[in-house]
């Protein structure tokens, strides 16, 4: 909630209060499995949220989160449980 809800909003919709500012429109998290034949995209998601890898194409507006992650936590294992965390929460929110 205080971070990704800025941008997708409380309920992941991709409707938070910052979503107008930005040139292309949040992605909708609640669709992630739907638009994913069913399945959810767990590794690309972890990917995505990272942001770290050459390749991974998250939008110009997200921030690079593993990055941000890596500077507060200090250590790759406390991004890792906290990216994974997101992920279970993502999970829970699929429609």
């Amino acid at each position: 909630m205080s971070y990704c809800a800025k941008c997708h909003g409380n309920n992941g919709k991709g409707n938070g209060p910052y979503a107008k500012q930005l040139a292309a429109k949040p992605t909708d998290l609640t669709l992630l499995s739907k638009e994913n034949g069913g399945s959810f995209p767990e590794t690309a998601v972890y990917n995505i949220i990272d942001g770290r890898r050459a390749g991974d194409y998250h939008g110009q507006e997200m921030p690079v989160w593993g990055k941000y992650y890596k500077d507060i936590e200090g250590d790759e294992s406390a991004v890792d449980a906290r990216i994974s965390r997101i992920i279970e929460y993502l999970k829970s929110i699929q429609i």
